[in-house]
């Protein structure tokens, strides 16, 4: 918990910065890692087998702005969808999230930049619905990011670190990821 008030009073303290210039910012990503559910699945024939969903890992989408506080900092915000889901048949099981992610980034030169900042995910939920065993809603949850960024003209390569746990009726799993992100700037 200390970390995270101290990650968001940077984060609010650098906001307090007026902005030179501001952007819209949308990205495409995928990650990998964090506790994983094994599941057993039908598929059309019958046959049973065991796959597994990611509580960190999985693809997203989110869509966003980036202010542009000096030449060298930017703040980037994003609302988004994160899923990871194994179909089988006509049965799927997927963990899914809104996460809202508040980054600050400094460009060292003109085409490398570091970033620090905090993820709050919004209704993380387990949906075993199709496997007959219902959905299960996890606790909001919030985690650390850390990110390694390549800037072209109008987009970025990404790879960021998140540092997340999630709960469940008073259980502990790991979310942790890494992932890579290609994020547009328009």
């Amino acid at each position: 918990m200390k970390r995270h008030v101290a990650v968001l009073a940077m984060l609010f303290g650098l906001m307090q910065m007026p902005a030179q210039a501001a952007d819209w910012y949308a990205d495409i990503a995928y990650a990998d890692g964090g506790d994983e559910f094994n599941v057993y699945v039908e598929d059309d024939d019958g046959d049973l087998s065991t796959e597994s969903v990611s509580l960190g890992g999985g693809f997203s989408g989110s869509l966003g702005g980036i202010n542009y506080f000096t030449e060298t900092f930017s703040f980037q915000y994003s609302l988004g969808y994160k899923e990871d889901s194994v179909t089988a048949g006509s049965d799927s099981v997927k963990f899914s999230r809104f996460p809202l992610d508040l980054v600050g980034s400094f460009d060292l030169g003109d085409v490398f930049q570091v970033g620090v900042g905090i993820s709050h995910e919004f209704n993380p939920k387990l949906d075993l619905s199709d496997a007959g065993m219902g959905s299960h809603s996890f606790d909001d949850a919030t985690g650390e990011i850390l990110q390694i960024g390549f800037r072209f003209t109008s987009w970025k390569l990404l790879i960021r670190q998140t540092m997340m746990d999630y709960s469940y009726e008073g259980l502990d799993f790991d979310g942790d990821n890494v992932s890579i992100r290609a994020a547009f700037i328009f």
